[in-house]
């Protein structure tokens, strides 16, 4: 099951099961975030870690900013999952 809170290692996972046979994901489409951060210091003093690889779909599909689509799309909300 997918979400737009599943990112990085996860959406490779999601992408592995994708090219399973006789498998679906459902739910909803990915966050869409790599990572891999890298620490570079600045010149002033301040150090920053930005990502150091892309990722992307079977079809070449950049994942950054766009997520992972589920083959069966279920909109739900964190208010559905509460115990009444």
């Amino acid at each position: 099951m997918s979400s737009s809170a599943v990112m990085s290692s996860n959406e490779s996972f999601i992408l592995m099961m994708k090219t399973l046979p006789n498998t679906k994901v459902v739910g909803m489409t990915t966050y869409g975030a790599s990572g891999n951060p890298k620490a570079y210091d600045l010149s002033n003093g301040i150090k920053v870690y930005l990502p150091s690889w892309k990722a992307y779909t079977l079809e070449g599909d950049l994942i950054e900013d766009h997520g992972i689509k589920p083959g069966i799309e279920i909109i739900t909300t964190e208010k559905e999952f509460i115990n009444r």
